[in-house]
């Protein structure tokens, strides 16, 4: 079968949509499915390959507010010289597809609860936040009208779609790992809590960083932040000159090997979201057996069993937070059974294994409408 990949991301990837696009084709690829991704490109196409995967970058013009159509023009074209058995999109910002091929669509936010958040309230950020949320929105409804599939990562994503765009034929598929990245074991026993994800405001991480500075000092370990994003000058200023400027450090983005030991080494993750899909920074940790304080939100609600895998908290409630991590922190044996409990469920229902299945299931159904 010959998938045509379809995202706005950037290939190779540099975050959560691109990574999905990048782990499913190589799932794809691996059981012998020909896999083209074809993702925006500057104002002329290119043709390149990813480890051993062919992407086709499509001309891209950044013509607001008409970015996404002008975009699909030439995403049909080229759509329709690949000749694709199956195109499967991944929201938001690309472009509905009107060709005669079956298209499953995964929609992976709503967009209307994510555009809720905000990083500045700089007049041109509200701006652009508001041609995305109308785009968005517009595209989702025009992917929704073309798809002969919908699919998205979590029940609450599937609820938000149906709350705001009357959608109630959606395949929830979820989000997976790759189980064969975290088999080596790292006994290091350096303690530290980790939080992987974009320094944005949604990511919840100055919640975090109130949560840490909550903690007892005589309990608190080192908080290593991966990621990059608006906020991270902001946040260093926040801490300099406090007794965190030294516990608190900032990474930026890291190569993967260097993310995965850090997975295996830390003694806590956290994941302080206000909103979310289903986050693959959640799903990796679980499989690093690390133990998870999670925001109880969005995608969180469909891993986490309070207290068995995982310890849920409410979004913009650092003390409550800080509850959360301090117990960790003072008992190990919940630790270690939590972490074992989440690498079980990650084993059971989160592989690209188990979400490949569900797409194919997907893809054949589409071919047989």
């Amino acid at each position: 079968m010959h998938v045509a990949m379809v995202t706005s991301t950037p290939m190779p990837p540099e975050e959560g949509i691109g990574y999905y696009t990048y782990n499913l084709s190589k799932e794809l690829q691996n059981r012998g499915h020909r896999v083209t991704i074809v993702t925006r490109g500057g104002l002329r196409g290119t043709a390149t390959t990813h480890d051993g995967l062919q992407i086709r970058r499509v001309p891209y013009v950044p013509a607001y507010p008409f970015h996404v159509d002008v975009h699909g023009v030439f995403l049909q074209r080229r759509l329709r010289r690949l000749d694709p058995d199956i195109v499967h999109t991944h929201t938001p910002l690309t472009p509905a597809v009107d060709i005669e091929t079956p298209v499953v669509s995964t929609i992976h936010t709503s967009v209307v609860e994510d555009a809720k958040q905000t990083d500045s309230l700089d007049p041109g950020a509200l701006a652009h936040r508001f041609v995305t949320r109308v785009t968005s929105k517009r595209t989702i409804a025009a992917q929704a009208e073309s798809a002969t599939k919908l699919a998205t990562v979590a029940h609450s994503v599937k609820d938000e779609l149906a709350d705001h765009f009357g959608l109630t034929d959606v395949h929830v598929v979820g989000n997976g790992v790759n189980l064969s990245e975290f088999e080596d074991v790292d006994d290091s026993e350096e303690r530290f809590g980790l939080f992987v994800g974009r320094l944005s405001y949604r990511k919840g991480i100055a919640d975090l960083l109130d949560a840490w500075e909550r903690l007892p000092e005589d309990r608190r370990i080192p908080l290593k932040i991966v990621g990059k994003g608006p906020l991270r000058d902001q946040l260093e200023d926040r801490l300099d000159g406090t007794s965190l400027a030294d516990e608190i450090s900032f990474l930026g983005h890291l190569p993967r090997a260097d993310l995965l030991r850090l997975y295996q080494q830390a003694t806590l993750f956290v994941v302080p979201s206000h909103y979310e899909g289903l986050p693959t920074v959640l799903l990796e940790a679980m499989a690093a057996e690390t133990p998870v304080v999670s925001t109880a939100v969005s995608g969180a609600l469909d891993v986490i069993d309070d207290g068995e895998n995982g310890v849920l908290v409410p979004p913009r409630a650092p003390e409550e937070m800080q509850d959360a991590i301090l117990a960790l922190l003072r008992d190990p044996e919940s630790r270690d059974r939590l972490a074992a409990h989440g690498r079980t469920t990650v084993e059971r229902e989160y592989t690209w294994d188990a979400v490949a299945n569900r797409y194919l299931g997907l893809y054949e159904a589409s071919l047989n409408v």
